[in-house]
């Protein structure tokens, strides 16, 4: 009998470290794959962990509602260092403890910085909102008053300071059906997407690499500036009266506009979520962003 539940025990315990805690489709946090995807300049935070860590067990719960509170904002993934693809990933960064979780400000790069706050999901949330808020302040033009409305809805783009034939910036507008504050999926999306011509993330360390490189670096990556505007409820009626809207939107609802470089507006009718957005600006500047054409090895 004791043979049989040192058997048992043995094979439960090989198959915790092949486990992976987060392999479900629905789970709002993405295991890491080696080489998948574009690597795109977004809040990031991983966890790296391993199956038989008990800290690691009492995390995952917690990681994942905040995951759930952030799904669309900020990139939830995480590392198993049990896995033979992951090990040298997971060397390269140190990890000497379970869970180690890091955050990146602009997708995964570089060594990334080390969260060391409570591992609830509470605080977690605070924490990156907070993160969120600093890191895009200033790429949000809130339009909250005549002098707001006048600059950033009715006086057309300037110029794009990385545009070689003198094109206007590009520019989205959120009219907020009920908050007066911006959501953190817009400030998502205008840290990834405000400036394609600048890339979020450093090229190296190398200063006289990166400046013989730069100009070749922004021929081949840059992209158009858009510029990320939100409208508080109090004057979303003058925007729609400005763009003839008013028929076309619904009250209470929070719409997406895009503006052509003649000033006519576009709605975007689908869902305000992350992935349809995302396309929706994409097919509207023609481009991805810079740091998402940079993927030459397979980082976080």
């Amino acid at each position: 009998m004791k043979t049989f539940f040192t058997v048992i025990l043995a094979v439960f315990l090989a198959a915790l470290v092949q486990a992976d805690f987060y392999d479900s489709p629905s789970s709002p946090v993405a295991p890491f794959r080696p080489g998948k995807g574009p690597l795109r300049p977004q809040l990031t935070i991983a966890e790296f962990y391993a199956p038989w860590c008990g800290h690691c067990q009492r995390l995952t719960p917690e990681y994942t509602k905040a995951a759930k509170r952030l799904a669309g904002a900020v990139r939830f993934t995480a590392i198993n260092c049990d896995a033979a693809e992951n090990k040298a990933l997971c060397g390269r960064y140190d990890i000497k403890g379970f869970p180690t979780l890091k955050i990146f400000d602009h997708g995964p790069r570089g060594p990334g910085e080390d969260y060391t706050g409570p591992r609830e999901a509470k605080p977690m949330v605070r924490f990156l909102s907070d993160r969120l808020k600093a890191l895009t302040a200033g790429k949000v033009r809130a339009v909250t008053n005549a002098k707001t409305f006048e600059r950033f809805v009715v006086a057309p783009p300037e110029v794009d300071p990385v545009s070689a034939t003198g094109a206007l910036k590009k520019r989205i507008v959120l009219l907020s059906g009920t908050k007066t504050e911006v959501p953190l999926l817009y400030r998502s999306l205008a840290l990834e997407y405000s400036n394609f011509g600048v890339p979020a993330a450093a090229a190296g360390t190398n200063k006289k690499k990166n400046k013989k490189n730069k100009k070749a670096k922004r021929a081949q990556a840059a992209g158009p500036t858009v510029e990320f505007v939100f409208v508080e409820p109090k004057l979303v009626a003058r925007v729609t009266a400005h763009y003839n809207l008013t028929d076309s939107l619904v009250e209470g609802a929070s719409t997406l506009l895009s503006i052509d470089a003649e000033g006519q507006a576009t709605i975007f009718d689908g869902a305000l979520k992350r992935e349809p957005v995302v396309e929706y600006i994409e097919s509207y500047v023609n481009q991805k962003p810079a740091a998402a054409l940079e993927s030459d090895r397979d980082e976080l």
